[in-house]
């Protein structure tokens, strides 16, 4: 492979700098699990500092992020997909499943943009 103005004039194979961008995009595609591991259930998602509370998901409103958005609450985000961790949000009660089959190291941590709840959820944003 010829060395190109996006790859700083190096051999992919050899940058080593490269490698973990190349890697996130080939793991960038999320894992189709379901949506609800628990089964069809519906559960209440308090944003606790948004003051929004109690508002119903079901396993049709698909990750946490977007469950968000339709409330019109604004999440910090990035890539969407559980790669760059820009939308991890602090857990105060409750349990959640990454769809992507990563959890963050911190328990008390979700990303939204891969997390739906597997019980009453509170979170601190």
């Amino acid at each position: 492979m010829r060395p190109g103005p996006d790859d700083g004039g190096h051999h992919r194979a050899t940058d080593r700098t490269r490698r973990p961008r190349l890697r996130h995009l080939q793991r960038g595609v999320p894992v189709p699990l379901s949506l609800d591991p628990a089964g069809h259930r519906d559960y209440r998602i308090t944003f606790a500092r948004s003051e929004r509370l109690n508002l119903n998901w079901t396993p049709e409103s698909g990750p946490i992020l977007n469950f968000a958005e339709k409330h019109r609450l604004k999440l910090p985000s990035g890539c969407r997909v559980g790669q760059c961790e820009s939308c991890a949000v602090r857990i105060l009660s409750g349990q959640v499943h990454h769809l992507n089959g990563q959890e963050p190291e911190d328990p008390g941590v979700c990303l939204t943009c891969q997390a739906v709840p597997v019980s009453d959820l509170r979170l601190d944003i």
